[in-house]
This record gives C-alpha cells, structure tokens and sequence, in this order.
C-alpha cells in the first residue's frame, strides 16, 4: 500500500505549522490512516520522537506500525518495558506520567511528541508529561476534536494543520458511504435518564437497555447485518444481549469489556475478525484504535449526547474492504468500486427511545458537515419515516425547509413578546394595601430562582411574598408547569398557567426546533393540539 495524497498532504501540513507553532492538531476520521501519517511525520522529522497512546492495543499497533513502514523497531515505554537506544519511542501516558518514569528522561530528551486519540490530552497527565518534556513539538491526531466536558483543545494545541472529515472522506472515495435506519425502542423512556458530566448517566441507561436486550436481539436478526459490532451503555447489557444473540444463532455472538484478562478479549475480537462470530457485543471497547474492515453494520444500543462518541462508533464500519481502492486515482472510480465490492456500504442500525428532552446525536450529525442544525433535525425524522441514506436524508431535509420557507416567504413571523406577569398566572395581588414590611432575604431568594424579576420582587410585600411561596410549592407539588416555562411560552404567545409541567416542557422543546421564520400561529397552534394528545 502506497501513501495516498492527502496523508502526503497531512504530512507536509503538520511540518509546516510545527516549523511557525509548538502545538498543532491533524483530525482525519476514522479508516482514512491516521497511525500512517503520524508515523511518516516521525520517520522524517529530524531528532528523537515520542509517540504517546492510552491503551495497551493503541501502543502495540503504534509500535508495530512503525517498524512495517520505517523498517527499524520502536521502543515501548510502558510498565516493565523501559526504552532504550531507538529513536521513535512508543510510551504509555499512565506509565510516563508517574514522577519516577518521568525523571529517566532529560527535559530536551525528545524533540517531537505525537499524541494518538489527542481529544484526551487536556487530561493532567498528559499536561504533565508535556510539561516535562517543554522544549518538544507537538502534533495531536484524532478523529474527534470535541470533548463532552467542556475542555478545549485550543488550551493544548495552537492550530489545527489539516483536517478530513467523514463526509469528505466518504465523498472522495476513500471510506464506505453510510445508510442509516433507525429503530424505535417505544417502550424506553430515555426522558427518565439524567443527564451527568454532558451524556446520559451511564448506570441508570445500562439498566434501561438492558429491559431493551431481547427487543434488540430480534431486530437485528431481522435483517442481514453481516458482520456486525454492538455498542451498550454497560456490561450487564453487553453480556446479556450477547448471551441471547448467542442462543438465537448457535453461538455466533462474542462478548467484550474492560474488565475482561486481555487474552480472553483478543481472542474474542479474533473470533470476530475471521467471520467465525457475526457479533461483537461490546461496552466502550471496541471504539478508539480498534480495527477490523468486515464490519458492515454498527448496531448503536447506546443513546448519546456525545458527538465525539458517537462518531466514534460509526468510525467501527467505515473503512472499505482491504485492496479494494488499490491504483484507482479518482473519487469517481472509488466511489464505483466500494458500490461493487463486499461491503458497499455501511449500515447504522440506531436504536433511539422515546422522550423530547435529550438532544441525542443520530447518523445525520456524523455526516451533517454544512447541514444547519434545523436540517439535521428534520433529516433525523426522514430517517425515522425510513430513508435509509443519510445523504439523500440530509439532501431532503433542505429541501423541505426550503419548501416551507417559499411557502411563507414574504411573510416573517416573530415571537409574539408578551409582558408575562407571574402575579397574574398564580392568581395573586402583587401588593397588600396599608403598610407593608419589606421581603426577607431567603423569600427574595427564593423567588428570584423562581423566574421573578426584581421589579416584581420591589413590589411585594413579605405577606404576599409568603402566599406566592406556598402558591408555588402547591404548584410544585401538582406538576404544574414553572414560572420559566409559562414565561417562554407567554414569549410565544401562549398563556395557559394551567398547563403540567411535562407538557410545557414538551411544548417548549418542539417550538425550538421550528426555525423562526416559522412559528406562524398555526404552527404553534399545532403543537399545542400534540401536546395535548400526548398528554390525555
């Protein structure tokens, strides 16, 4: 295999900006080489080079990696491994981290540092080893810049050098093109989850999917999948769902988690790598740096709100058959060949629950690349009607936007802004008559928190300050909707200090995906007859 353009592009991108910065970012998705390029960087790039990994499989594929396309081996620094004389050392980020391992090397030991999967090095441990190391260049390579927690990368890299997406590495040929079907969990409220640390709470969802397993089970079998990995929130329904898998096919179902010896779970990716298995079931293993090409389907039992992990797991299916794009030099001709060969595609079977208040990624955010988030939204709900190409999803998306917008062009519709009075939809007098004593601090407070303003606040009494607390607590108490969300919907024009809770949080939610160019009265008139459907 020869380099292809863009990684000889990539390379000499990465050069350039570490010749004008210390720190630079390369993002490339999944299946299209990234361990090719950053290995070529370190072959040419003049000095000692550290590649850094997080995992034992990413470290030994690096390793190996460079020995198959530098022909000298590396060096791996990790546990009872300690480098020596190689020039391209391979180290493990928990092993380097530690003081004593740290202090082996001089501070101008190394004069680049490669971080693989680099969405990780905000992390302290690598800012302890990049600290150490002050002198070095760094270049970072992964497939998915954003973090879930908020971290920046830009507090690590200066530049981003070169970037190539999915949607651009599909379109150009080099990765399989992707259908998405989703499937419909009717009976897994996902509303019932929290939200922790920017995605659902992982133990509360695994128990969740696990009542979902046997659902699952009998829908994947309902299609042919071929080879397919299964990505679950946990390992109780890793193992579960794969034991029923196992019995519905005779055995061709294998399981993997972290907390598996590691020869049990290599041999169970093996298993699956030579066709021996159809299924891999998995909890958050087989994701970063795990390869295996005879993937044709990615079953995600595992709702997210994690951009970077969701593309992630449809990384799993995207790379084309092995030798199936050897010599062919334009985008037309690969795009032919992938459409002609084993795997013409890869299949995203997304099982989705129901609910309104999570805002979960689907297929059309992997490939959304110029789609506005309205598109994207209405894509999802083309694919939920059953468009299986998320292209062609997208693509019908803006068209209907587009069709609904010539349809009222002319016509801009704005929030009907309405002066909401918390008095009014509690049914109360904002002032006593006589004299009055003033608001306690903890009754301020607490109103304040409420959605009271400061000018109603001045207004009230501490009498009228405790009956709109008592008020508000009987409201609490009946589900009734909060002040913030009567004042939002009273913004829309729709006043109705009657309406539950759950059924303004629903009606919120659906009046913020609809572009505001297009919240005409009957739009919102609409979604409020759904929502009382919904709720009787």
């Amino acid at each position: 295999m020869t380099d292809r353009p863009y990684q000889i592009n990539a390379v000499s991108a990465a050069l350039f900006h570490l010749e004008n910065v210390r720190s630079t970012l390369l993002v490339m998705a999944t299946g299209l080489g990234k361990t090719r390029v950053f290995c070529r960087l370190a072959e040419g790039f003049p000095g000692r080079v550290l590649i850094l990994a997080h995992r034992d499989e990413l470290i030994t594929q690096a390793a190996a990696a460079v020995e198959r396309l530098t022909g000298r081996p590396a060096d791996i620094e990790q546990g009872p491994l300690r480098a020596q004389y190689s020039r391209i050392v391979v180290g493990s980020v928990q092993t380097l981290c530690r003081e004593r391992r740290l202090m082996r090397y001089k501070r101008d030991e190394f004069d680049l540092i490669i971080i693989d999967e680099a969405h990780r090095s905000p992390a302290k441990s690598y800012q302890r080893i990049l600290d150490h190391f002050g002198k070095a260049k760094v270049l970072g390579v992964t497939a998915t810049p954003d973090r879930t927690d908020g971290q920046a990368m830009g507090r690590v890299f200066e530049s981003v050098c070169y970037e190539m997406g999915i949607q651009q590495g599909v379109s150009e040929g080099w990765l399989c093109p992707i259908v998405g079907e989703t499937v419909i969990m009717e009976d897994c409220n996902l509303d019932l989850i929290p939200a922790r640390a920017g995605d659902l709470a992982t133990d509360i969802l695994d128990a969740e999917i696990l009542k979902q397993a046997e659902f699952a089970a009998a829908e994947m079998l309902k299609r042919d999948t071929g080879s397919t990995i299964v990505f679950t929130p946990g390992v109780r329904s890793a193992r579960y769902l794969s034991e029923r898998l196992s019995v519905l096919t005779g055995g061709s179902s294998v399981c993997v988690d972290g907390s598996q010896p590691e020869d049990e779970r290599k041999a169970a990716v093996e298993r699956y790598r030579s066709g021996d298995a159809r299924f891999l079931v998995n909890c958050m293993v087989a994701t970063e740096g795990f390869d295996a090409p005879n993937t044709r389907t990615v079953a995600i039992l595992r709702p997210t709100k994690s951009r970077s992990l969701y593309t992630q797991m449809v990384g799993r299916g995207t790379r084309t058959e092995p030798g199936a794009l050897d010599g062919l030099e334009t985008a037309a001709a690969r795009r032919t060949a992938i459409g002609a060969s084993g795997k013409p595609a890869c299949h995203i079977l997304d099982f989705v629950g129901v609910g309104h208040h999570h805002r979960l990624i689907g297929p059309a955010d992997v490939l959304g690349g110029s789609y506005s988030e309205e598109e994207k939204l209405v894509a999802k709900k083309v694919l939920s009607e059953g468009q299986r190409d998320v292209n062609d999803a997208l693509k019908e998306a803006r068209e209907r936007l587009r069709s609904a917008i010539e349809q009222v062009r002319g016509v801009q519709y704005t929030s009907r802004l309405s002066n909401f009075n918390p008095f009014d939809a509690m049914g109360l007098e904002p002032i006593q008559s006589g004299r009055v004593e003033p608001l306690s601090p903890k009754q301020r407070g607490y109103l304040a928190s409420k959605g009271f303003r400061d000018v109603d606040l001045d207004k009230m009494s501490r009498t009228s300050a405790s009956k709109a607390i008592t008020t508000l607590i009987k409201r609490d108490q009946k589900g009734g909707a909060t002040l913030k969300q009567l004042a939002f919907l009273g913004s829309m024009g729709v006043n109705d200090p009657r309406m539950g809770r759950n059924q303004a949080s629903w009606v919120i939610t659906e009046l913020q995906r609809i572009p505001p160019t297009l919240r005409s009265p009957d739009a919102i008139r609409m979604v409020l007859a759904m929502s009382k459907r919904k709720a009787a």
